[in-house]
């Protein structure tokens, strides 16, 4: 060895490694250089190689909780060697523990599923670091889930009412318990809501079995209320009228003094014939029973007859809201040259019936009885009808079978003819009215509530 010799270092890239006066090599960055030691003109080389090795992971943020199912928080990732020096473009895997609860993609973004928690770990050359993800979800707002549907004036609304209580995103709370309360929202009958209208949640759903609107209106919905969490208001649904009365009334198409003033009574405009003129005329369908007999009256704003005034109401004899097998219908008809019929019908799907439809025959012409009165009059200015029918005849094959309490749905067909007696059969010679709506819509008939004295 020669001493007191002057040794000058030189690194080939700097930006790799360094070197000292000393020949202390530093490491900067990966790659590599070439340290050069000089003395006399005499040089001497040595080879560096800078690769840095991942000592450990750091996932940032260490934890966090998520509070909606859904709800998405993008994960980073850092690798340090053992100087605590970044090493850059690593690859990381990404996993989760508990994919029921959160899972995660290639890139770090966790996705809440369930409530719960799941530990969620970064993977770098076997070195690995890890965050927990709470999934909590945190109640937020009311939702319909099943939504009111139309039904008659008392009836319960079924199927039930339900009310979840969600999370921001939309998504049940399964182990909320708060009690939520409905009340009517948008009320244009004037109706009041009965039945429990306060319940508590389970697995998130409030169940509303037994709510009653007990007035008729067109566009109601109700609204949600829990505490502090944001309201909910239902789909618009309608109340179809019930009427009911007690009393009793003579079949003489003459209202008498009082006659019908205990009587359940709607008002509604029927359409008349563009042979008149069309447009509408005011009509008046008054409802009552006295224990034995169903009273129907309608009074019509009318100067006459016309060719035939014609109503027939048909009734839901098992309360299905269908126009099927079974059910029982009667009408009249009158006119300027037609006497007072009383027609007592029978609804049958059986032949002679073609298939799939459902037909109408006179009681008396499938082995059955006319069970019935029927009564009119005009006085100039309006038109009156009355007509009676048994609660229960002895006719149970062709007749509906009432009792205090019950409620008939039911729908009135009503076709005016001209007041023309001339104006034969021609379409501008009638018009038809539904009411409440038409025989062949399911659920939408009215009610009429047999009621005790």
């Amino acid at each position: 060895m020669v001493s007191d010799k002057t040794f000058t270092w030189a690194s080939s890239d700097e930006s790799v490694a360094t070197v000292s006066a000393s020949g202390l090599v530093t490491a900067k960055a990966n790659g590599s250089a070439t340290i050069t030691v000089t003395t006399d003109g005499i040089n001497g080389t040595a080879r560096i190689l800078v690769d840095q090795t991942t000592a450990s992971v750091v996932v940032t943020p260490a934890a966090a909780t998520l509070v909606s199912l859904g709800e998405t928080l993008q994960l980073s990732a850092s690798t340090v060697d053992a100087g605590g020096s970044a090493v850059p473009g690593e690859s990381v895997t990404w996993s989760s523990d508990e994919e029921t609860v959160a899972t995660v993609s290639s890139a770090g973004l966790v996705t809440a599923v369930a409530n719960g928690s799941a530990t969620i770990t970064a993977t770098v050359d076997g070195i690995s670091g890890t965050t927990t993800i709470l999934v909590d979800q945190v109640p937020v707002q009311l939702a319909f889930t099943v939504e009111p549907t139309t039904k008659k004036a008392r009836d319960s609304i079924a199927p039930a009412v339900e009310v979840a209580i969600q999370d921001a995103a939309g998504n049940t709370v399964s182990d909320a318990t708060d009690a939520v309360t409905v009340a009517i929202g948008t009320n244009p009958g004037g109706g009041t809501l009965s039945g429990t209208t306060t319940v508590t949640a389970v697995n998130g759903i409030a169940t509303f079995a037994d709510l009653k609107v007990d007035e008729a209106g067109t566009g109601y919905t109700l609204v949600a209320t829990s505490g502090t969490l944001t309201p909910a208001a239902s789909a618009t649904f309608d109340v179809i009228f019930t009427l009911s009365g007690f009393g009793a009334a003579t079949i003489d198409g003459a209202f008498g003094a009082g006659e019908w003033d205990n009587a359940g009574r709607i008002d509604f405009l029927a359409n008349l014939p563009p042979d008149d003129g069309g447009g509408t005329t005011a009509t008046m369908l008054l409802v009552m029973n006295d224990a034995t007999n169903l009273y129907l009256a309608l009074k019509i704003t009318r100067s006459s007859f016309g060719g035939a005034t014609n109503p027939v109401f048909e009734f839901d004899n098992n309360g299905d809201g269908v126009r099927d097998e079974g059910d029982d219908s009667f009408g009249m008809a009158v006119g300027t040259f037609l006497p007072v019929e009383f027609r007592d019908v029978f609804r049958t799907t059986q032949p002679p019936c073609p298939s799939g439809s459902v037909c109408g025959f006179l009681d008396v012409d499938v082995g059955g009885t006319t069970d019935g009165a029927a009564a009119a009059s005009n006085d100039g200015s309006f038109t009156y009808i009355e007509i009676s029918h048994p609660l229960d005849s002895s006719d149970d094959a062709h007749d509906f079978s009432l009792a205090s309490g019950d409620i008939a749905g039911f729908t009135l067909s009503l076709r005016l003819f001209s007041l023309d007696t001339n104006c034969s059969f021609g379409s501008d010679c009638f018009a038809d009215t539904d009411f409440p709506t038409s025989p062949s819509n399911p659920g939408l008939f009215g009610g009429i509530l047999v009621e005790s004295q």
